[in-house]
């Protein structure tokens, strides 16, 4: 709460998620520099892969040459932009559905394109 009462541009890019069933451009940045923020990178950093490099920087040095015994807690990492992506087509989608909750029939878009995952179960 803290990171979204200190820039309400933040607060204005969660107010747009889910105004259309495509996720806007704006909104995926917006995300993008909200999750530096909230791995406590300093405002510069907007890009999610740009504050993992300086995260992997700062554990390997410059040479990244893997040490022998070191352990990395990889839950201190924010996540790489294509899962960032996945998972804000997601949550656009769940925004979408409630946004449209009073819609007695809301046009929809197919959940593949949404960032889940078709999976069959064969009957046993």
């Amino acid at each position: 709460m803290k990171i979204l009462n200190q820039n309400s541009k933040f607060i204005q890019i969660f107010v747009a998620v889910g105004d259309s069933w495509e996720i806007d451009e704006l909104v995926l940045s917006g995300a993008e520099e909200f999750t530096c923020c909230l791995y406590g990178f300093s405002p510069r950093i907007k890009k999610v892969d740009e504050a993992r490099e300086i995260k992997i920087k700062k554990i390997y040095g410059s040479s990244l040459e893997l040490r022998q015994g070191l352990s990395v807690d990889l839950s201190t990492f924010p996540p790489c932009k294509r899962v960032l992506l996945e998972h804000m087509k997601r949550v656009n989608f769940q925004v979408c559905v409630w946004k449209r909750a009073h819609e007695h029939y809301p046009k929809s878009h197919l959940l593949l394109t949404m960032g889940f995952i078709l999976t069959l179960r064969l009957a046993s």
